[in-house]
């Protein structure tokens, strides 16, 4: 019997109807493009600009796409006006616009991120690296083996999350003997839900579960260790061999970077895919967001603590150890998630002293210059 004091059952929100594309962006639609782009791209009010997909990144500039059989051929872009940060620059997976004047074309703006994954640079300079953006789906390819590691998943888990990207796991090579068992409780020991893909690159039907993620118009991008199979995976989907691939070390499985760059490739099912060069370690960069959905259970009873800086170690009335004694979560989990909390407390004080030196070399070039303009005029009084 129904209750009549029961609120009413709400009806489901309608996606929003993105705006409606002018016909001359048809040939952009098989790269990604869409009205909401569309609408973002109207706000650069740069009247003789061209919207493009950035393909890869080179020191010299930025090769760009217009339309989905120039990806073969890309077109190499400068960026103009005033020189922006390494995270603002444009990226593998950007949109921008680009005008051509004298024959030479330019980079004008960089569109707003749908999505944008980052990770910490190598060294103690403080720096993010961006390294895709405007994904679909990111695969987090790893494979039967040495590779196969909880913490390594979890970081790019975090990434990923932190991101606005859904993760699907690809775990590659079970063609090799493996314990499925032990495989499943890593898996659990995430204790979050996400895709899990098993795949064998090297055999004809061994990417045939990944097919969900691979529909016509999808970017997607792969990340994880060198020698776990990215390149394969990426030649396979483009059914050609575009990628060098290579043996790994019998010893510890470790793999050649045979990718060197970031790269978008379009396959004959009209899959955007971009490939990455292997990654030794994914530092975590600006990932709060991304360690709270990893462990909900932590960070749900992290707010219970009754000190707001509370370390979760032995301070008094903490909620995440009485969360603990109460068998929400182990502790194991616990130290994975304290320790990854401590590193990204260690990056932001690094990007807050990069930050401050940055300034302050600013300050002394400004100060610089004033001085240069001040003694130039006096000398030109004394005369």
């Amino acid at each position: 019997m129904n209750d009549p004091t029961a609120a009413p059952s709400e009806e489901p929100t309608p996606a929003p109807t993105p705006p409606p594309l002018p016909a001359e962006r048809a040939p952009l639609v098989e790269l990604g493009w869409n009205g909401w782009l569309e609408a973002d791209f109207q706000d650069l009010n740069e009247p003789q600009a061209l919207p493009a997909r950035v393909v890869s990144v080179e020191r010299g500039g930025f090769f760009v796409a217009h339309h989905a059989d120039e990806i073969e051929a890309p077109v190499l872009a400068r960026l103009e006006g005033t020189e922006l940060d390494s995270v603002a620059q444009p990226a593998v997976g950007d949109w921008v616009g680009v005008v051509v004047r004298e024959g030479t074309p330019g980079i004008v703006g960089v569109l707003p991120r749908r999505s944008c994954l980052q990770r910490k640079a190598s060294g103690r300079q403080g720096r993010a690296q961006v390294v895709v953006c405007n994904l679909d789906y990111l695969l987090v390819v790893t494979a039967v083996g040495y590779d196969l590691n909880l913490r390594r998943l979890e970081r790019y888990l975090i990434g990923s999350f932190a991101a606005g990207v859904a993760p699907v796991i690809v775990i590659n090579k079970m063609d090799r003997v493996h314990d499925l068992r032990a495989i499943e409780a890593l898996i659990d020991d995430l204790g979050v839900e996400v895709p899990v893909v098993f795949t064998r690159a090297l055999e004809p039907e061994g990417l045939t579960d990944l097919q969900p993620y691979l529909r016509p118009g999808l970017s997607v991008a792969l990340v994880g260790s060198s020698g776990v199979g990215k390149s394969t995976i990426v030649n396979r989907l483009l059914q050609s061999d575009k990628l060098a691939t290579g043996a790994v070390r019998e010893t510890d499985d470790r793999g050649r970077h045979t990718t060197t760059r970031r790269e978008l490739w379009r396959s004959p099912d009209g899959v955007l895919v971009i490939d990455t060069p292997g990654m030794r370690e994914f530092g975590l960069w600006d990932a709060h967001p991304g360690l709270e959905r990893l462990f909900p259970g932590i960070s749900q009873a992290a707010q219970n603590c009754h000190f707001r800086d509370c370390a979760h170690i032995d301070e008094p009335d903490c909620g995440v150890l009485l969360a603990m004694d109460q068998g929400l979560f182990t502790r194991a989990r616990l130290d994975r998630y304290l320790t990854l909390l401590e590193e990204l407390q260690e990056t932001e004080a690094q990007a807050a002293e990069s930050l401050e030196r940055l300034e302050a070399r600013r300050e002394r070039g400004q100060q610089k210059k004033l001085r240069t303009r001040r003694g130039r005029r006096r000398k030109h009084w004394d005369r």
